[in-house]
């Protein structure tokens, strides 16, 4: 039952990219910019919720999500305005640069 449950979800998650990678083309957008809550929402409510008679009531349904998903942009972030640092005890990450502990700083004396 795991197995069923989890496979459901892997699907229902690569559909969601899916739809929001289409979305994203008719919005000239990257698609991580569209937000995927949001994209899944639309899916949810415009496609999965209804039942439709034919095909063709199927695609203007699902052309009217995209158009609505479409809307869903996430705003522009700036990057990180201070860089990555890692503390000395840690060997792994020795690719970052070196931060010193809290711990050995000098305190600041009142005058």
């Amino acid at each position: 039952m795991f197995r069923k449950e989890l496979m459901a979800s892997i699907v229902a998650y690569n559909l969601t990219i899916q739809f929001r990678k289409q979305a994203a083309e008719q919005a000239n957008v990257p698609p991580r910019r569209l937000s995927f809550t949001g994209v899944w929402d639309v899916f949810r409510i415009f496609l999965l919720q209804k039942t439709f008679p034919d095909a063709g009531a199927w695609r203007t349904a699902y052309a009217r999500a995209l158009k609505y998903a479409a809307r869903e942009k996430l705003p522009n972030r700036p990057g990180r305005s201070y860089s990555r640092e890692s503390y000395k005890r840690r060997s792994k990450s020795s690719h970052f640069k070196k931060r010193s502990s809290p711990w050995n700083q000098p305190e600041n004396e009142p005058k």
